[in-house]
């Protein structure tokens, strides 16, 4: 569904659905199903694990991590402007 990956991604509006779907594939085009979402977490993390080199580990945020998580949301990542940059 391009309308629905194009409100997921904020694309602008002057961006045209032909242009996107052009441009865009969903999973279950791809795969001819819909994969379960605990088996694209998987395939993600083995494929940045595989990327750089790296193991992730589950774990949580720390008391600092989680602060900076918070100021970072109010100085940039929640502002529309900040994020809609180009």
């Amino acid at each position: 569904d391009v309308e629905a990956l194009a409100a997921v991604l904020h694309v602008p509006e002057h961006v045209t659905a032909e242009y996107l779907g052009q441009r865009l594939v969903a999973l279950d085009e791809v795969l001819g199903r819909e994969p379960a979402v605990e088996e694209v977490e998987t395939a993600l993390a083995a494929g940045f694990a595989e990327a750089w080199g790296i193991v992730l580990e589950p774990g949580t945020l720390t008391a600092a991590e989680r602060v900076r998580a918070s100021e970072l949301v109010g100085e940039k990542y929640g502002n529309d402007a900040w994020t809609r940059r180009r």
